[in-house]
């Protein structure tokens, strides 16, 4: 194993002891060397990525790890920290109500000011100002753009450039998350330099402007680290930004190497010659063997829930649903007392995926707040709570042990899962765990055609599991305004065909109200209303599972109320 590394602390001691006789008696040699004697030696890490970015105007796509080298050469307005808290960066604060920089007119329309950090510097030297961000949107609205708007950019009317270090974003509504600076799994609204780019993009044509060099090898960003040097098929090799505007990184250079297969990016990672990696192609059963074999090495396997959840869906139209029971609130809340998350969990995740209770992240700063734990209803897993609230409903067990009602209807449906490759082990757990109280389930695995076909994935007998963001149920999953039905092609969030007045009117009163107070209290009450009415059963979070060497430092652990690698400033190499 070579993740561990030992540095030259007695040489390093040596140096400093010495280095005040240095002007006296000249350069000091090695002994035998001939040559000065060396300082520390560089701090060097390196990234692995599972795909090559085709440039630096979209450097990540998918499922993919590409997204790093934005987050190691440039910077955005603001991000999530590690406790879920929106903090500046290039802006010099977040805007609010309160500071006078968040505006909300009488006829709804609103006003964002974003004042910028003073001294911000581009990799060539030259000062970040609002302009950079002026050409950023007005490349935002050309047609021929490779970047699609979206966040908050896809609901602004216009920005302006008052002065230098001052940017207004004019809506002609409300957007809540007007002070993110990502959106829809992309940045929102990228600073483009004027000095370098504004020349070619006013010259009109749209592909010499993608063509230009500094998205191919002569990238200049405001990161951390700059781009010193791009190898086709190989790597991007990043050195230290002296001038980066949060302070002199730690590490004198980054160079991320692409691996193109899983099996030889794990081999790297068992060779020792990758000190971080955070993409998918390391599965979790490969993680849990990583750190089984580094027990006492120092090496890390840092895991956590990510942003999605996995839960069970029920159908709830009622033209639609197999089995009428489904639409019964008393049922669903029964079904979920029975339904096994742990084991779920254990088969998707081998149980590092934590149990969900709801929609609101297990180290969301929400938890933190009683009224809103109080509001999620609990579920604890009880077979025999669960058969008898069923034979309470009028559900008796027939000869063959399946639930029957007085009407002779089976308690019988279906549950669709995507082709993953722990479907068939999630079914099993899913019918074995029902077929204990009388419920018996009809298994289906969707073939790669029906996942994209949205008609099929909307009008489903039974239930589905879907995977959402955790934001989706707070915006449009709920609302019966985003049924996906023929109107709208199927493109509707809202598959299960839920429909509750209230939750409609708690969601346009959020998608309306600022202060961060007010919202909690407005999810607070989603929550309540949403774990009781249980439009879906949250069954896991999904994991994100990161490995780095033991000499890597202050890699943050997955979580998903905070940016993706924003701790990757303060990296830093130390003993091990």
């Amino acid at each position: 194993m070579t993740w561990r590394i030992s540095l030259p602390w007695s040489l390093l001691f040596v140096g400093v002891v010495l280095c005040a006789c240095a002007q006296q008696s000249g350069p000091l040699s090695r002994p035998g060397s001939g040559g000065p004697l060396d300082a520390a030696p560089p701090k060097i890490v390196r990234v692995a990525m599972d795909y090559e970015p085709k440039d630096f105007l979209l450097p990540a796509r998918r499922g993919t790890s590409g997204g790093e080298v934005l987050a190691i050469a440039d910077a955005q307005l603001t991000v999530f920290d590690g406790q879920g808290n929106l903090v500046p960066r290039l802006a010099a604060e977040v805007p609010t109500i309160e500071n006078g920089t968040w505006r909300v007119a009488p006829d709804g329309t609103m006003e964002v000011t974003w004042k910028l950090r003073p001294g911000v510097r581009w990799h060539d030297g030259q000062l970040l100002t609002s302009d950079d961000f002026l050409l950023g949107w007005e490349y935002l609205l050309h047609p021929g753009a490779l970047i699609t708007r979206r966040g908050w950019a896809a609901g602004a009317d216009r920005v302006e450039a008052p002065d230098p270090g001052t940017m207004v974003v004019s809506f002609k509504r409300v957007d809540v998350f007007a002070a993110e600076s990502y959106g829809g799994g992309q940045v929102v609204l990228r600073p483009m330099p004027r000095h370098i780019l504004g020349a070619t993009f006013a010259g009109g044509d749209i592909d010499v402007f993608h063509a230009n060099a500094h998205w191919k090898d002569s990238y200049v960003g405001l990161g951390p680290y700059k781009v010193v040097k791009r190898e086709l098929g190989s790597h991007i090799e990043f050195a230290r930004f002296d001038e980066y505007f949060l302070g002199r990184p730690p590490l004198d250079r980054l160079i991320t190497r692409f691996y193109f297969d899983s099996g030889t990016l794990l081999a790297a990672v068992l060779a020792g010659e990758v000190d971080v990696y955070g993409g998918a192609s390391i599965s979790v059963a490969e993680a849990l063997e990583l750190q089984r074999r580094w027990v006492g090495t120092g090496n890390q396997v840092l895991a956590g829930p990510e942003g999605s959840l996995q839960s069970l869906a029920p159908q709830l139209r009622p033209e639609v649903v197999s089995l009428r029971a489904l639409l019964d609130r008393p049922v669903r809340q029964a079904l979920y007392r029975a339904l096994d998350r742990e084991g779920a969990t254990q088969v998707a995740t081998l149980g590092l995926g934590p149990i969900a209770d709801s929609w609101v992240p297990p180290d969301d700063p929400r938890r933190q707040v009683p009224a809103m734990r109080d509001a999620i209803t609990q579920y604890p897993f009880d077979l025999g709570r669960a058969q008898r609230e069923l034979e309470d409903l009028g559900w008796r067990k027939g000869t063959d042990g399946i639930l029957v009602n007085q009407a002779g209807e089976r308690f019988e449906f279906e549950i669709r899962l995507k082709p993953e490759s722990y479907a068939p082990g999630q079914l099993a757990v899913f019918a074995d765990t029902y077929k204990k109280i009388g419920v018996s389930i009809i298994q289906t695995i969707k073939t790669p055609q029906q996942v994209t076909d949205r008609e099929f994935t909307s009008l489903y007998p039974g239930m589905r599991a879907p995977a959402n963001s955790y934001t989706g149920y707070e915006t449009a999953l709920f609302h019966s305004g985003s049924i996906a039905g023929p109107a709208n092609r199927y493109n509707g969030q809202n598959r299960t065909g839920y429909v509750n007045p209230e939750m409609d009117a708690l969601l346009e009163r959020q998608a309306i109200t600022i202060a961060p107070d007010q919202r909690v209290a407005i999810q607070t009450e989603i929550a309540r209303i949403g774990t009781t009415d249980l439009p879906v059963l949250p069954v896991y979070w999904e994991v994100h599972v990161v490995v780095a060497s033991a000499r890597l430092k202050n890699v943050a652990k997955p979580n998903p109320v905070s940016t993706t690698n924003w701790d990757l400033p303060s990296w830093d190499i130390g003993a091990p």
